[in-house]
């Protein structure tokens, strides 16, 4: 954690789940240009919130960034890949945080989330 990244996700009330086509090949393209670490740290932080009937509970990832790599990268068992690569789809794009809070975690300031929306304009003695 380095200048106060990633944010956590905190106090979060209201999750939404909207379900969109599975693209393999689109989730396979936006991998690099992830940091896989922070995805699931952000998963693990909603985990527990996903209880609501609306929103299913979140699929399983690996405990590790080095075994989700390899489960990505693997070429022996393409249904296993493909299951990894449906979890993170339904993380990035399914389901959206519609009430809670984000908090720094170098100044512990939060930025609230109001209808899916964070607020991070600074107030005039941050600035």
């Amino acid at each position: 954690m380095e200048n106060g990244y990633p944010l956590i996700i905190d106090n979060v009330s209201k999750v939404e789940y909207e379900e969109t086509e599975f693209k393999p090949e689109f989730i396979t393209k936006i991998l690099s240009k992830l940091d896989l670490s922070t995805v699931m740290s952000a998963w693990q932080q909603l985990g527990h919130t996903c209880l609501d009937e609306d929103v299913p509970k979140l699929p399983p990832l690996p405990s590790t960034v080095e075994e989700l790599q390899n489960l990505i990268n693997s070429e022996d068992s393409k249904e296993e890949r493909e299951s990894v690569l449906k979890t993170l789809h339904t993380i990035l794009l399914d389901v959206h945080v519609m009430e809670g809070q984000l908090q720094c975690p170098a100044t512990k300031r939060v930025f609230p989330i109001k209808g899916g929306i964070p607020n991070m304009i600074l107030h005039a003695d941050e600035i």
